[in-house]
């Protein structure tokens, strides 16, 4: 077993008792001192991380957007090719809305897991 003995020196006019208390409490304030920094960068870690975490919210809210834009667009020239306002096209609907409806899909799976 590795013992290591604190060697205080021992100064003119102060007791030994009074010199350790005096080291501890130094000792002490090294600790605030370190745990004040530890916490600030914590809170730094802690606030990159939020912001960071908006960021990637923001960009998956404005792809969901341009999805659902995607396919109202796609549900008005589908009705419109019904109506017959527009030439049809050799691709069937269900053609055209899978694709966006799996990465839709996708999306939200994504955001109920996150």
């Amino acid at each position: 077993m590795n013992s290591r003995k604190v060697v205080i020196p021992v100064t003119s006019g102060i007791s030994e008792p009074e010199q350790a208390f005096e080291e501890i409490g130094r000792l002490e304030e090294e600790i605030r001192i370190r745990l004040a920094e530890v916490e600030r960068r914590a809170k730094d870690i802690i606030a990159e991380a939020e912001e960071k975490a908006a960021d990637l919210v923001r960009q998956e809210e404005l792809r969901l957007d341009e999805i659902s834009n995607s396919l109202d667009d796609l549900a008005c020239g589908t009705s419109r090719e019904a109506a017959g306002s527009i030439a049809s096209s050799p691709t069937l609907p269900h053609e055209l809305f899978e694709p966006l409806a799996l990465e839709l899909f996708d999306l939200l799976v994504k955001g109920e897991q996150g």
